[in-house]
């Protein structure tokens, strides 16, 4: 998009005292797109050598307009590739994407000790729009380059500036699991990293916090920090084995009272197994099965629904094979009780 459409770089000029106006609309505006980019950053120079916090931050909003307005020609031929539609939405985000990487290599040639704290931090706002929850290689480097400028920087402002930029950027928009990933990413400092777990703590509300309470207990005598690698492994594919054994026995109860069992009640014609269902895993060894039927079940439908039963659990061990099975159903009019034992 061409000057022209946009307007004068600069803009309008009011009143005959706007002298500093005035030289920057006839150095900037008569200058072409790149040399407008070229001249600006010679003044941030001077402005860098003087120490001039002010003066550079409005340097760093006209560098990034030069760089909105420079969009075409930054884009060169590749902008034709593209729809006339779509064309300045390229231009745009690539004009963007290249001003940030300037003002990377802008940032990291500034001395950490120097005074410009407003403008160093209004370049990390600037790189840390590109850090979302999703770990992917953009947002990587943009949270590699935050963890890096404060490791760096020795002001404790600008320290604290990065640390709420931090704080604003997660709020209640990154996921705790998305959090706990960061969490694992290298080089992050200690403050960060506080940030971080206190972001996924908010984040996740007291749920979370419930959940990561009954997951410690859970852990307490395994003592995770003392164990070795191998035993950690151990434990991992012990409780995937259950978590797998309890999900398969909770679709078996699914299976046993699926339907609306408008049969239920007469013998020889429903597989819906008619009370309340009950099952506990013992040690991985036998998986028990308690059916409590109703206390106006009479004797015969209890003894159909004990055959229901073992015909869900025979049909379920086909596809489970190895594991052990009791059932038992008891209760009714005449207090029955009938078991069975599948042993492999």
């Amino acid at each position: 998009m061409s000057d022209e459409k946009r307007g004068s770089f600069v803009g309008p000029i009011f009143g005959h005292y706007d002298f500093e106006k005035i030289i920057a609309h006839e150095v900037l505006n008569k200058a072409s797109a790149m040399d407008r980019i070229r001249i600006i950053e010679e003044f941030m120079e001077v402005a860098a050598a003087t120490q001039n916090d002010e003066a550079y931050l409005k340097l760093l909003g006209l560098l990034k307009k030069a760089y909105e307005f420079t969009a075409y020609d930054l884009a060169g031929a590749e902008v034709e590739k593209w729809k006339s539609y779509e064309q300045e939405r390229f231009a745009r985000n690539l004009a963007e994407k290249k001003f940030r990487e300037r003002i990377r290599n802008i940032f990291s040639d500034l001395p950490t000790a120097s005074s410009l704290v407003n403008s160093r931090l209004w370049i990390v706002k600037q790189i840390s729009s590109e850090w979302y929850e999703n770990l992917t290689p953009q947002s990587r480097s943009a949270f590699g380059f935050l963890c890096k400028a404060y490791t760096t920087i020795a002001n404790p402002k600008e320290r604290q500036g990065i640390l709420q930029i931090i704080q604003e950027k997660t709020g209640g928009w990154f996921k705790p699991e998305l959090l706990e990933e960061w969490l694992e990413e290298p080089n992050i400092p200690d403050e960060i990293q506080q940030r971080l777990v206190i972001a996924r703590t908010r984040n996740g509300h007291p749920s979370l916090a419930k959940h990561d309470i009954r997951c410690a207990k859970l852990l307490k005598n395994f003592k995770l920090e003392e164990r070795s690698p191998s035993a950690i492994k151990l434990a991992e594919c012990l409780l995937k084995n259950v978590f797998l054994l309890d999900n398969a026995v909770l679709q078996l109860l699914k299976n046993m009272q699926s339907g609306w069992g408008l049969e239920r009640e007469k013998i020889g014609e429903s597989e819906y197994v008619v009370g309340k269902i009950e099952a506990a895993i013992d040690a991985l060894q036998i998986i028990s099965i308690t059916v409590k039927l109703p206390n106006e079940c009479a004797a015969e439908l209890g003894a159909d629904v004990f055959d229901r039963a073992r015909r869900h659990v025979e049909a379920w061990r086909k596809d489970h094979i190895g594991n052990n099975v009791s059932i038992t159903v008891e209760g009714g009019k005449s207090n029955l009780r009938l078991c069975k034992l599948y042993l492999t």
